[in-house]
């Protein structure tokens, strides 16, 4: 029997009913499955850094690389907005996955140094059309009779890397049998054809967007750029206009996620003393953890802005604890009163898990826990707040900002760990998010009470 949208709202906000509500759109349930299958092989990244120094980069040419992706990235975002609002979403979408399942053959088929390079370069090259991509998941995420973005950006953020359990279980036992260059490359190459299957779902299952203007639909001449930069100067006071504060806190957010995310898992590995099995057995805990609990966020973010601020306090309220944790692991290697024979057993019973006991672990953890959380509750905001017609140029635009800033932070970490040493780069990031925790409560998340048509239309943005 058909429901409407007045029968919809009248069953209860359970997890059940909002599931059920976003399963009926084929379009988001082909997204779904094939962004699980990507979230599943895409934890392979998680290794990166510790996969080029097996190549035997240094830490300066490690973070060099990283800022100059960053630096393309951003320079295709700022394109890629516009593009992403005035033409066909769905070809977007079937192209950026078919795009990186090219980015991932090429480092499969060679660990040159100019291959990986130029595999990180088409990588940052990929969000020229990755924002066209995104906005058409949120065109297809309801937002009456009630809004499910919170639901919505849980499922993948959250709910997508279960299925990389295998993958990293497969890690934490083949690292001890194989080098890590080879088993890499190989997951490089095997990701590569799994990603190019997932192109050729979406080219046959996704249905055509019916939100992008029908003036700008494919065949049409791409705009000018002087349109280009006229629109992105319009995305930019919408976003000012929307969520005053939400700029500063994503740049301050981006450079700590930027210098940690470079150096977390080298230092981990290289001066705290944890091998790859343990690595591994990390990335696990924080899979099995974050799931149930990013059900739970991206379920109450639809509800109100209030809920929003909150949890985003709360989340980041743990990090500079987490990153302290991580700081002291060479010095403070196991939790203190922890028997030792806990910790020689642990490590009996599954390649690494000595390092559960670790401060190391525990810092990890809280920290990626509270990451995946932050991105759930971040893109909940983006996908509520600015208007869909424009989603594609107003969330561009908020990103290429803050990553612009922040491409210099891997550069910064790569210095100070090859200089200084890498104990103050996680010093520095303690201070860093003390203000970043007094700039959310300062600025209560950034947010503004109305909708977003009332505050455009109240400042005056055409």
């Amino acid at each position: 029997m058909y429901i409407t949208a007045s029968q919809e709202e009248e069953k209860p906000s359970t997890l059940r009913n909002d599931f059920t509500i976003l399963m009926k759109d084929r379009s988001f349930r082909v997204l779904l499955v094939t962004g699980w299958i990507m979230y599943g092989i895409d934890k392979v990244f998680s290794y990166m850094n510790l996969y080029l120094r097996a190549l035997g980069w240094s830490f300066v040419l490690i973070g060099a690389v990283s800022s100059l992706y960053l630096l393309v990235r951003t320079a295709a975002r700022f394109v890629g907005g516009f593009i992403g609002d005035t033409r066909n979403r769905r070809t977007m979408s079937v192209a950026t996955m078919g795009l990186t399942s090219v980015a991932w053959l090429m480092l499969g088929i060679s660990a040159e140094f100019w291959m990986v390079v130029s595999a990180y370069m088409f990588f940052g090259f990929i969000s020229f059309i990755r924002s066209g991509a995104s906005a058409y998941l949120y065109t297809r995420i309801p937002r009456k009779p009630r809004d499910l973005m919170g639901l919505g950006n849980s499922l993948f953020q959250s709910v997508g890397p279960i299925w990389s359990l295998p993958v990293l279980f497969a890690l934490a036992i083949w690292t001890n049998m194989f080098p890590l260059v080879v088993l890499i490359q190989d997951l490089f190459l095997f990701g590569g054809f799994l990603l190019f299957f997932c192109t050729l779902l979406r080219w046959r299952h996704l249905s055509h967007d019916k939100s992008s203007p029908e003036d700008y639909l494919d065949g049409n001449p791409i705009p000018k750029f002087r349109n280009v930069i006229t629109e992105n100067i319009r995305a930019v006071k919408i976003i000012i206009s929307l969520v005053p504060g939400l700029l500063l806190i994503g740049v301050l957010d981006t450079l700590s996620d930027a210098m940690f995310n470079y150096g977390a898992l080298i230092y981990a590995n290289e001066f705290a003393g944890v091998s790859y099995a343990g690595i591994s057995l990390i990335l696990i805990v924080v899979v099995l953890v974050q799931a149930p609990l990013g059900l739970m966020i991206g379920r109450k973010m639809g509800i109100n802005d209030e809920n929003k601020y909150k949890a985003a306090l709360g989340i980041y309220s743990i990090i500079p604890l987490s990153v302290a944790l991580v700081l002291v692991a060479p010095s403070y290697p196991f939790i203190p009163f922890i028997p030792h024979e806990w910790i020689q057993w642990a490590g009996v019973l599954f390649p690494g898990g000595e390092v559960i006991f670790s401060t190391v672990f525990l810092g990890l953890i809280l920290k990626s826990i509270n990451d995946n959380l932050w991105a759930t509750i971040l893109f909940t905001v983006i996908g509520s707040k600015f208007p869909k017609k424009d989603w594609g140029k107003t969330s561009s635009m908020y990103f290429s900002i803050v990553v612009l800033i922040a491409t210099i932070a891997p550069t910064l970490a790569g210095v100070m760990f090859e200089s200084i040493g890498p104990e103050w780069m996680f010093a520095m990031l303690i201070m860093l998010n003390i203000a970043l925790i007094i700039t959310i409560v300062a600025t209560k998340f950034g947010m503004t009470p109305q909708s977003s048509t009332e505050i455009i239309e109240s400042a005056g943005i055409s």
